[in-house]
């Protein structure tokens, strides 16, 4: 330890220790060649003889023309079975969709039929209770006129019988009087019988 203006003594710091190096890694291997497909979206080269080239993704490529041109057909050919293929896929769903709407339509349909008859059997009950109410109301109606009128009649043909047996009645009393005032003057006349005939009256 050193000492600092003859009496102090001066710490030794501590050194951090050394940083260890990146491990080195192996390099990386090159990428996949690229499928031999002609990008036919991109500029293309001639080289004058009978080759063209261009400039991709992994580098040069040189190929002949007659390769390009089958690759050409080859690539178009496999793009519109791609294509034929994705339109027949979206027809298939299109169909199925318009399947599912018109099963969807025909419960629709079916639902609005339903509701027509329930409305239709709404109509004929309120018009069935209206019918009742109105022949409820014409029979009691009629029952009460027809009650009274036979009161009425009932009524008068007492009238009329009392009338008639009254008259009947009087009639026979007015009879007998008079057969018994002619019976007491017949016995009045005949003097023999005098006591009989006042007897015979007084008896009646």
């Amino acid at each position: 330890m050193a000492a600092q203006n003859g009496n102090e003594p001066v710490p030794i710091q501590p050194v951090a220790p050394p940083t260890p190096s990146p491990p080195v890694l192996p390099p990386l291997p090159p990428p996949p060649p690229p499928p031999f497909i002609y990008p036919f979206n991109q500029h293309h080269l001639n080289d004058g003889n009978g080759n063209y080239y261009w400039n991709g993704e992994y580098g040069t490529h040189l190929h002949s023309w007659s390769d390009v041109n089958h690759q050409l057909m080859f690539n178009h050919h496999n793009l519109n079975w791609e294509q034929l293929a994705i339109i027949e896929n979206q027809d298939k769903k299109l169909e199925e969709k318009d399947a599912r709407i018109q099963e969807l339509l025909a419960k629709v349909a079916s639902l609005d039929s339903l509701k027509e008859q329930l409305e239709e059997s709404e109509k004929c009950r309120i018009n069935a209770e209206e019918m009742v109410r109105m022949w409820e109301s014409c029979y009691y109606h009629d029952m009460d006129k027809i009650m009274k009128q036979n009161d009425d009649q009932l009524q008068a043909q007492r009238a009329s019988d009392e009338t008639f047996w009254k008259r009947k009645l009087d009639h026979m009393a007015r009879r007998h009087e008079a057969e018994k005032k002619e019976l007491k003057n017949k016995l009045m006349e005949n003097g023999t019988v005098k006591g009989v005939g006042e007897e015979v009256y007084r008896a009646q």
